[in-house]
């Protein structure tokens, strides 16, 4: 139903921008280059670059072949510099492209004309990974021992060279080569904890292709006995990548093939216990299944498939436990939610009622009795629920399961629109725990729930209560924002206009700042600036940020404070792991590049200058997340409050505007502000293509594979594949196609759309009202409530900066 609502949805957003082309009949990128004035060589070149950083492949290739076939062949010497770029930036931008066949192409004419280049061995090198992706290995090989052969001692790339080759080698079935390679990029200077383990896994992966089981082993047990590698908080804090339990399983089926079965099992057992919601543990629960099938943790084996989201195949291995091994109120709790997250409300509730029954004195007594009433909730069956709650609060008294208790009960009549019971039931809960760490919010709950039964007097009251017992309080903005609603509701414009202020000096968040506009009256309708051009300098604002630098975070020696503050310090500069990502960027090992510049960034992550310095380096570079996390991580360190206080340069790279031309281009053909899609872009990937959700939405516009089939489908894209979007002209012309028929589909309610964009369409249809602010409230989707909040705060400092 949902895929046909969204088809729908596009064929309505069609005819209703039916004044507009179609978007489908517009021409590409690259056809609007044909109908201008020539321009100079190096000017074209310039041009081209700009377009390829600024993610427009196709008019970026197409002004290339524009520059060579005006230079002519073969160049004159005046222009050979510019055909060499001409060539060495097409070649790239064909592989960004992912139209390997002609960067390959380029790559090999590249090579054949200039030998000479300074850029010679690396073009040597992307020409080796572009006929990699050919799967042209024996090719691949010979250009990487090219390269090696050209490259420098000390080269930073040699780990990843060495990487590559091993990897050749192994596709080729050359192990001992591909073993020695990889032994060779251990001994690497410099390398980050996550490229150590990878190595260390594959060489014994390697090793254990090669029969070399004891070697495989050896090589395993090598990197899980670096704690210091294993304990690196980047891979503590990755769970995906699971590193301990990949090689303890990878450990244990080397041990299996030698015939070491006892200690294999000791490893798998390992791995489940030490990590049930890795990657590895629903292989190892299988090898144990064949090894031992009676003789391990099937309360482990349960919380295995518990946390891959396999719920049928986790209540099987816990259903085991109880019956077959033991019975314990873990597994007994993990059964209840593995129920709930298939809806099977009944038998959750049964088994929270068997814990509470077997297990009186246990701590999880109290989760299980609230989480039984919900699911009592959640069956329709409300009376039982509440009653359920309220013993819960009366057996809890003073404490933060009692107020949770009593705050559910709203919700309860919140659900079922009984305002007015779910108003004196916060109210209820405020009183029972004015300290309770909802009790703030409790009242603004309250508050906002007479207005809903026009109980402008009694919401006045309670809104004006909350702000005066908890004058601190996060949600102190909200209550302002809707007295002022109050107020204008009831025509007092000077009290709306006061309390809005109010809530913008409590807080720069979606209340303040909505606030803000409320009063000064440039609320934005998201269809502003149809005739728009970003601004692009700003002069003095660098010179104003420094001045604003030096006041309070001041340069260690006195010779930088002399000077600019932009340029990088030294040791960042000769700092390896700098150089190998520079390199990285350079060659298009885009992920690679982004892992080592973060890691070099982190090291500073509290010296606000470097992370200026390095806000500048990794724009050039054009890894805008990390420019843009760099500018917040300036903001975190200044001792003050309020990003919008601070110079507009800083906010500038807090709130970067990349890919402009196309993202002003998509918006403005499908009929919204600019500077919205801007905030939208922000918010999805914080402008890294690369980026993947757990829903493997992709790309710019975080676009999930079956919406993008039917975008393609919509703009007559026979060709499309999912990986497309990750090509920035892809993903924010799909981005601002989709957001733009929900749009048009909202009558340009934008906040609306936003809510459809992240929450679906079909819900969104509900939640709509024709008070903005009150539908935004009636978004009951928590992470799609907070997604429009968040965009609106970014769409705030756009309109401010741009």
């Amino acid at each position: 139903m949902r895929r046909l609502f969204f088809l729908l949805l596009l064929i309505v957003g069609v005819v209703l921008a039916s004044d507009q082309p179609p978007a489908q009949a517009a021409p590409p990128p690259a056809m609007s280059l044909s109908n201008r004035p020539a321009l100079p060589v190096a000017d074209m070149l310039l041009e081209a670059d700009a377009l390829r950083v600024g993610g427009n492949y196709p008019a970026a290739i197409s002004l290339y072949q524009k520059v060579l076939a005006e230079i002519g062949s073969p160049p004159s010497d005046d222009n050979l510099p510019a055909a060499r770029s001409a060539l060495y930036s097409l070649a790239q931008t064909y592989g960004l492209d992912q139209n390997t066949p002609l960067a390959v192409e380029s790559w090999q004419k590249f090579a054949a004309a200039y030998r000479d280049d300074a850029r010679y061995p690396l073009a040597l090198l992307q020409y080796a990974i572009a006929l990699r992706q050919q799967n042209d290995t024996a090719g691949a090989s010979w250009l990487t021992q090219a390269y090696n052969d050209l490259a420098p001692a000390g080269d930073p790339l040699m780990p990843y060279v060495a990487l590559t080759l091993a990897d050749t080698y192994r596709q080729t079935d050359q192990l001992p080569l591909a073993v020695a390679e990889f032994k060779h990029a251990l001994g690497a200077p410099a390398l980050l904890p996550a490229v150590r383990v990878r190595l260390g896994q594959q060489l014994g992966q390697t090793l254990a292709l090669a029969g070399d089981y004891a070697g495989a082993v050896q090589a395993f047990d090598a990197v899980l006995g670096d704690t210091a590698l294993i304990s690196d908080p980047i891979l503590k804090a990755i769970p995906a990548s699971n590193a301990r339990s990949q090689l303890q399983l990878a450990a244990g089926r080397a041990l299996k093939m030698m015939g070491q079965t006892d200690e294999a099992i000791a490893r798998f057992r390992r791995v489940i216990a030490d990590a049930p919601d890795g990657d590895a543990a629903p292989q190892a629960v299988e090898e144990l299944t064949a090894l031992t099938p009676n003789d391990f943790n099937f309360y482990l084996a349960g919380l295995v498939y518990y946390y891959r989201r396999r719920w049928d195949t986790a209540i099987t291995w816990l259903r085991r436990s109880l019956s077959e091994q033991a019975d314990t109120e873990l597994t007994r709790t993990y059964l209840a939610k593995s129920y709930e997250m298939l809806s099977q409300q009944d038998r959750a509730i049964r088994e929270w009622s068997d814990l509470i029954a077997k297990y009186p004195s246990s701590a999880r007594v109290g989760e299980a009795r609230f989480e039984r009433a919900d699911d009592y909730h959640r069956l329709g069956n409300d009376v039982v629920a509440i009653q359920q709650y309220r013993q819960l609060a009366a057996d809890y008294p003073g404490t933060s399961r009692g107020e949770a208790a009593l705050f559910a009960i709203a919700g309860i009549y919140e659900s079922a629109d009984k305002f007015a019971e779910a108003a004196r039931q916060y109210e209820v809960t405020q009183a029972a725990f004015p300290k309770g760490s909802r009790a703030s919010e409790a009242l603004t709950a309250a508050g906002y729930d007479r207005i809903r039964v026009n109980d402008l007097s009694g919401a006045k009251t309670t809104l004006e209560k909350a702000i005066s017992l908890y004058p601190q309080s996060s949600w102190r903005s909200k209550a302002l924002f809707w007295l002022g609603k109050i107020a204008q509701k009831q025509g007092r414009a000077a009290d709306a206009n006061a309390n809005w202020l109010a809530a913008s000096r409590a807080s720069a968040d979606y209340y303040g700042l909505r606030g803000l506009d409320m009063a000064q009256k440039t609320v934005p309708l998201g269809s502003e600036r149809k005739a728009f051009g970003l601004p692009t300098a700003f002069p003095g604002d660098q010179h104003i940020m420094e001045r604003w630098l030096r006041s309070w975070a001041a340069p260690t020696d006195e010779a930088t404070g002399r000077r600019s503050l932009a340029a990088l310090r030294p040791e960042i500069v000769t700092d390896l792991g700098w150089q190998r990502g520079r390199l990285l960027a350079e060659i298009g090992m885009w992920p690679e590049a982004r892992a080592e510049l973060r890691a070099v960034a982190d090291r500073y992550v509290s010296d606000p200058i470097t992370q200026y310095q390095l806000a500048l380096a990794f724009q050039e570079i054009g890894l805008y997340d990390l420019s843009l996390l760099a500018g917040w991580r300036i903001y975190w360190a200044w001792p003050e409050e309020g990003l919008n206080r601070t110079p507009r340069f800083l906010q500038r790279l807090a709130y970067p505007a990349p890919y402009s031309s196309l993202i002003v281009s998509e918006a403005q053909k499908n009929g919204f502000d600019p500077l919205l899609y801007f905030a939208l872009v922000f918010q999805e990937s914080n402008f890294y293509p690369g980026s993947i959700s757990s829903a493997v939405a992709r790309g710019l516009t975080q676009v999930i594979p079956g919406t993008a089939r039917d975008i393609a489908t919509a703009l007559r894209k026979s060709n499309f594949q999912q990986n497309d979007l990750y090509k920035p002209y892809v993903s924010l012309e799909f981005g601002a196609y989709y957001f733009g028929a929900q749009y048009r589909y909202f009558e340009k309610d934008y906040m609306m759309a936003l809510a459809g964009y992240n929450g679906g369409p079909g819900n969104a249809s509900r939640w709509k009202n024709a008070d903005v602010d009150v539908a935004v409230e009636n978004v009951s989707l928590t992470e799609t409530r907070a997604y429009v909040r968040r965009i609106y705060e970014h769409y705030w400092y756009y309109r401010q900066l741009y």
